[in-house]
C-alpha cells in the first residue's frame, strides 16, 4: 500500500511539472460585468388642486374663459353658468320678461339676454370683449324701437323706494339697463320726487328723479306711489 501510495505521488510530481500548476476552468467570457443599478422611473408630479380646477375648467370652457374666471374679469357673452363660476352666486336677480335678467352684486351689475352677458357694470378689473382685451369704447347706437317713449301725463310726483330684500335701488345715467352707467345706490323707504316717467320696450317703465345732487333714472317696479 505505501509502495502505490509513493507511486501516485511521484506521478502527481511530474504531472506537474509537466504541465504546471492545475487551474480551474473559467467559463467563457469570465469578466464580471458590471452591476448596474435599476433607474428609478421618475413619476409625475400630482397636480395641485389649482392646476387640476385649471385643467377641468379648460376642458369645459376654453383656455380663454378659464383665465377670466380665475382672475374674477366677466366678460360679455359668457354664459350665466361661467358668470356664477367668475363672481359667485348675485345678491339678487332681476327677471325681465321675455328673455333678459339683471344680476346684483355689491360692487355692480350684470345684465343678460339671451342666456348671455350683454352688460357689465361691475367695479374691479377692466372688462374687455375685444381680442387686446381693451373695453370697446365705440359709442351703442340705440334701435329706435328700444328708445324710450315718454308717458302722455308725465308730471311730478312723489313716490318711496320699495326694495327691502336688495336695501337700495339704483339711480342710472339712462333709462336702461345695458347703456345706463350707476349713478347712486337709493336705501330702502327713501321718498323721491318724480320729473317723468318713460316706457322702454326692453327693460319696462323708468322714472326719471334726483337723488344726493345726482339726476337719474329708476325702475318704477321698485317705487310705491
Amino acid at each position: 500500500m505505501r509502495m502505490i501510495q509513493g507511486c501516485l505521488a511521484t506521478i502527481m510530481v511530474a504531472l506537474s511539472l509537466v504541465f504546471g500548476p492545475t487551474q480551474a476552468a473559467e467559463p467563457e467570457g469570465s469578466s464580471t460585468p458590471a452591476v448596474l443599478a435599476p433607474i428609478a422611473e421618475a413619476s409625475a408630479p400630482a397636480e395641485t388642486p389649482e392646476q387640476e380646477r385649471r385643467r377641468a375648467l379648460v376642458d369645459a370652457h376654453g383656455a380663454e374663459i378659464t383665465d377670466a374666471i380665475l382672475a374674477g374679469t366677466v366678460l360679455k357673452a359668457m354664459t350665466m353658468e361661467q358668470v356664477m363660476l367668475t363672481r359667485g352666486a348675485p345678491a339678487r336677480i332681476e327677471v325681465i320678461p321675455p328673455d333678459s335678467a339683471l344680476w346684483h352684486y355689491p360692487d355692480g351689475e350684470v345684465a343678460f339676454a339671451d342666456g348671455k352677458a350683454s352688460y357689465v357694470g361691475l367695479q374691479g378689473p377692466l372688462v374687455g370683449d375685444t381680442p387686446d382685451g381693451q373695453a370697446d369704447r365705440r359709442p351703442t347706437l340705440t334701435p329706435l324701437e328700444d328708445q324710450p317713449v315718454a308717458d302722455a301725463h308725465s308730471g311730478r310726483d312723489t313716490a318711496s323706494v320699495n326694495t327691502p330684500d336688495d336695501g337700495f335701488l339704483a339711480l342710472r345715467s339712462e333709462p336702461s339697463i345695458r347703456r345706463g352707467k350707476r349713478l347712486l345706490k337709493i336705501p330702502h323707504n327713501t321718498v323721491l320726487t318724480l320729473a317723468e316717467c318713460v316706457t322702454s320696450k326692453a327693460d319696462g317703465r323708468w322714472c326719471r328723479t334726483g337723488f344726493q345732487g345726482e339726476v337719474g333714472w329708476v325702475f318704477e317696479r321698485y317705487l310705491i306711489r
